[in-house]
């Protein structure tokens, strides 16, 4: 099965508590239509086997190590809410991090199995109502 993936935006950053590592809030995901006319539910998120790999990608590209890692994943009725450090000694990282942090960067995406949908009728968009969780990336375009 091909992985899904879907958009979000950065919330708010702000130091982690006792160093001067920043943390990225992210919107990861939201319960409306997205470009490809699918809608990710806010229920029916399977995060076990994420929350033991944790990984911030770059671009969806899975060939290709994390540029951080995500220290905690909240769901709340609008989506997913994962705050993000980046890997401080990863070059690569650090300059995702900085165009996060002047603004040329704002989104994300969640790269997911979908399990279970609901095709919808006509032109309803399909839902994806059961999903795994297998990353998150920093994308200059989301879905």
């Amino acid at each position: 099965m091909e992985p899904r993936y879907c958009k979000a935006l950065l919330v708010e950053t702000k130091a982690a508590e006792g160093t001067e590592q920043k943390v990225f809030r992210f919107r990861a995901t939201t319960e409306t239509q997205d470009r490809q006319r699918e809608i990710v539910t806010v229920a029916g998120w399977e995060t076990e086997a994420f929350k033991r790999n944790p990984v911030f990608m770059l671009a969806h590209d899975y060939s290709s190590m994390p540029i951080g890692k995500v220290i905690n994943l909240e769901t709340d009725e609008d989506g997913l809410l994962a705050d993000v450090v980046f890997d401080e000694q990863d070059e690569t990282a650090r300059m995702v991090q900085s165009k996060y942090e002047r603004g040329y960067l704002n989104a994300v995406s969640v790269g997911f199995n979908s399990l279970e949908m609901d095709y919808g009728r006509g032109k309803e968009p399909i839902k994806h109502t059961k999903k795994e969780l297998l990353e998150i990336s920093a994308v200059a375009v989301p879905a």
